[in-house]
């Protein structure tokens, strides 16, 4: 879902670039030389079989490990490390929640989660129940390409 959320916001927050070959296995990415952080999110870009966002889950010196499971491969790609805000963590929970419930129980109208309530509105497509929301974070270009400008001698933003 947080793919979706993604693109059609067009934001991503980049917050690095590293580029290059790199060695994807089942559960993360090899050969890498940034710095990143447990719970980050990272964008995979122009992969063959892995384009996405992830979670990571494990950082070494030169791994990290995500939260999904990947098809080997070692191509050429661009690794974008995300900083994500906190309120859009929850926004995108928030969206999750309602996708979820969309397909389980589709007579909720309602739902209070703790100290709070959100109000669904039933066969809607989540975009549209959640536009106004979405407004605030939206773009009208990728921010991966107009918000980053490539360093050749660091190899990131």
């Amino acid at each position: 879902m947080i793919n979706q959320i993604l693109e059609h916001t067009k934001k991503y927050y980049p917050h690095s670039l590293e580029s290059g070959t790199l060695d994807i296995v089942s559960d993360g990415i090899e050969n890498i030389t940034g710095t990143y952080l447990v719970g980050q999110y990272v964008n995979i870009q122009n992969s063959i079989l892995n384009d996405g966002t992830y979670k990571i889950t494990g950082v070494s010196a030169t791994k990290i490990t995500l939260d999904g499971t990947l098809l080997e491969e070692s191509t050429n790609i661009r690794l974008w490390g995300l900083r994500l805000p906190q309120g859009f963590i929850g926004f995108i929970s928030d969206i999750d929640t309602y996708v979820n419930a969309q397909g389980t129980t589709a007579n909720i109208v309602s739902e209070s989660q703790g100290n709070r309530s959100v109000t669904y509105a039933n066969g809607s497509s989540w975009q549209s129940n959640f536009s106004n929301r979405l407004s605030q974070y939206r773009n009208a270009f990728d921010d991966r390409i107009s918000n980053c400008r490539y360093n050749i001698y660091t190899k990131g933003c």
